[in-house]
């Protein structure tokens, strides 16, 4: 979308995560592909063979399992002989070369999903704080020194409270906080609106892009905790010998 600049977001990617936009081109935006292969050339790395870009991926090094009761991924121990698939993070342990692939294939796949997930939430909690900033600025400026209008001053200094508390809880709860953000900012649009209907069309362009980006980071606060959670479960290894 037009919000989205993958020229400015790539920048800020590490060289892995940009091979994985490259070597992911039938999921990802032809724009953010174009972005990550422009950094990549930056950055003098060779983008002729996608395929290359991810160690044990599609023909490349294979995996070497020297102790089968140690999993690859994870590094739980004790793993018994019959575990095909590694009773933590389930990573193909006695699989073919394949099946290790697509499983680390798979797992890359999501944390770049959830680092674009953040980086969602990021721009949402800051619009938080810029709504928080702006109002309680405004609020004085109208409220005391134009206006004169103490209930005016008031108004604005409690939305800026709500939009600032807002913006701290989303750190630890981030989807209810961006979605109530959202929901106030219309609302307090439609009552202003309803006060004075020349405001609908004032900041238009300002109020889209607020908007978009309340949605945008809505979309990636939905899933992120659950994402999370799933990759921190698989990437914590355990003795497995002394559960037994």
């Amino acid at each position: 979308m037009a919000y989205y600049d993958w020229s400015k977001i790539t920048e800020k990617y590490t060289d892995e995560e940009l091979k994985t936009v490259v070597r992911d081109f039938r999921s990802e935006p032809q724009d953010k592909i174009n972005a990550a292969l422009q950094e990549l050339n930056k950055r003098g790395i060779d983008t002729g063979n996608p395929a290359r870009f991810s160690e044990g991926y599609e023909g490349n090094k294979p995996f070497v399992i020297t102790d089968p009761s140690v999993c690859q991924y994870c590094k739980s121990k004790g793993l018994k002989e019959s575990d095909v698939y590694c009773p933590v993070c389930a990573f193909p342990q006695r699989g073919t070369q394949i099946e290790m692939n697509s499983f680390i294939y798979k797992k890359r796949k999501k944390k770049q999903l959830l680092a674009d997930q953040q980086k969602a939430i990021n721009k949402a909690r800051i619009i938080l704080f810029i709504l928080a900033g702006l109002n309680f600025i405004f609020g004085f400026i109208l409220g005391m020194l134009i206006l004169h209008n103490f209930a005016v001053f008031i108004t604005c200094e409690i939305s800026a409270l709500i939009y600032l508390l807002l913006g701290i809880w989303s750190k630890t709860q981030p989807f209810p906080a961006i979605l109530t953000g959202l929901i106030l900012y219309i609302v307090f649009m439609i009552v202003s609106a309803f006060n004075d209907p020349t405001t609908i069309y004032q900041g238009i362009i300002w109020k889209v892009l607020i908007i978009s980006g309340f949605i945008y980071g809505y979309r990636g606060a939905k899933d992120s905790k659950k994402l999370e959670l799933e990759l921190k479960s698989v990437s914590d290894s355990k003795d497995l010998s002394i559960e037994q």
